[in-house]
Parts: structure tokens; C-alpha cells; sequence
């Protein structure tokens, strides 16, 4: 649209609602997308990836169930979909006689060093800010005061 003045100026309005539209279901679908790569990691075990894509994320729940199963080990209530994939990696795990189970908390340990060491490098008062939410709360002291272990030799 091409509106004109009394002072001899002339103004070009261009209409961008189309563009802003299309950005934004952009970037919903872009989230989509992350959430579901969130999901199969954490399914499929990698938990490195898993934590740094619920850090990036800001998925606080998932990154501590993520957190929380490095350093237990114990398995949270899965859902029938998750159980049988469980089912079928041990099955596969015990015909190839590897025993990826029995991993030793040196490994587990290893594993939390490496997060750590990741999320520190992406954003310090970010990691820092959650250490200190989880630690405010009794429930999540534990895994705040275990990641807190891993953090401070470091500064």
C-alpha cells in the first residue's frame, strides 16, 4: 500500500503478517521436531545427547529424569511402548552376551563428568540456576548435591 502525505512524502506499507505467520509455525515445527529427538534419546538410552537437548530446551522435568537414571540406574515406571523396547534391547543384549547392565559406577560417573563438562561449556549460570531450583527442593537435593560434586572442583 502506497499512502501519501500533505508534506510531499509518500509511505510504502508492506503487509507482513504472512511472513511472521510462517515463521512461527517455523518455529513450532522446529520445536516439534527437537522434542521428538528429545524423546527418542532418552528412549534409546544416549543419555549425553539426551541431557544436553533438555538443557538446551529448557525441559527441566526430562533433563532431571535423565540426570536421575545415570546416577540409579533404576528404571522409572516405563509405559507399555517403552517396556517392550526395554524387553527387547536386554533380549538382544544378553544373545550378543553383553552385559551393558552391570555398568559400574566409575562408568556412571564418567558419564555425569562428560554432561557436566558439556553443559558448563553451553551456558555456567544457566547449569547453576537449576543446581540451585533442584536444591532448593527435597525431593531433588540428591541429584542437585551430585551435580554440584562434578561442578565445583572445576572452578
Amino acid at each position: 500500500m502506497l499512502t501519501g502525505g500533505s508534506d510531499s512524502t509518500f509511505k510504502l506499507w508492506v503487509d507482513c503478517t504472512a511472513d511472521q505467520e510462517l515463521e512461527a509455525k517455523q518455529a513450532d515445527l522446529l520445536r516439534l521436531q527437537e522434542e521428538q529427538k528429545l524423546s527418542h534419546l532418552i528412549r534409546d538410552e544416549d543419555f549425553v545427547k539426551a541431557a544436553s537437548l533438555a538443557f538446551k530446551l529448557n525441559k527441566l522435568r526430562d533433563f532431571y529424569h535423565v540426570m536421575t537414571r545415570i546416577i540409579s540406574k533404576q528404571d522409572e515406571q516405563l509405559d507399555q511402548v517403552d517396556s517392550v523396547v526395554k524387553d527387547m534391547k536386554s533380549f538382544e543384549n544378553v544373545v550378543k552376551s553383553d552385559f551393558s547392565a552391570q555398568q559400574s559406577k566409575q562408568n556412571n560417573k564418567a558419564l555425569i563428568t562428560t554432561i557436566m563438562g558439556q553443559l558448563l561449556k553451553q551456558d555456567k549460570v544457566k547449569l547453576l540456576t537449576i543446581i540451585r531450583n533442584l536444591n532448593a527442593k527435597y525431593e531433588y537435593a540428591h541429584l542437585a548435591q551430585y551435580m554440584m560434586t562434578e561442578i565445583l572442583p572445576r572452578f
